[in-house]
């Protein structure tokens, strides 16, 4: 009986010592993916710094609508193709104003037939920033 409840005992120790590892390997994975989204979003951030926020350009719209793409696909799963008439509709949907609103904006910009006014450009810069900061938290 003595010999029963030992190896009993062995077997209950082994269980809990591979339940031990299973969570602590379980738990780095979850570490290293918030690693990865921290640096994702660390880079996007760098990115949108260089932009000219006080006085921009055309060339920094192109390069917002590159960031944006990006993070919409590497945040969202959105796929970069849309137009961001669609994007906007999704993020409306999906109860994303924030979101939805700077689709809008873009769209409008983006697609216009004529230059987007530095005023507009900032405005977008500033919604941009609004995303990033939500997401970065």
């Amino acid at each position: 009986m003595a010999l029963l409840l030992n190896i009993i005992s062995i077997i209950l120790v082994i269980i809990i010592i591979i339940a031990i590892i299973y969570v602590i390997s379980y738990l780095k994975k979850i570490k290293q993916k918030n690693d990865i989204i921290k640096n994702t979003l660390d880079n996007f951030s760098e990115r949108f710094n260089r932009l000219n926020k006080k006085s921009p350009e055309e060339e920094d719209l192109d390069e917002l609508d590159k960031i944006a793409r990006d993070f919409f696909k590497e945040k969202d799963n959105i796929d970069y193709k849309k137009s961001y008439f669609e994007l906007a509709k999704e993020y409306k949907t999906s109860g994303e104003s924030n979101k939805s609103d700077f689709c809008n904006k873009m769209s409008k910009i983006m697609y216009s037939e004529q230059s987007p006014e530095r005023a507009e450009i900032a405005e977008v810069i500033e919604m941009f920033e609004k995303i990033l900061n939500e997401n970065h938290s």
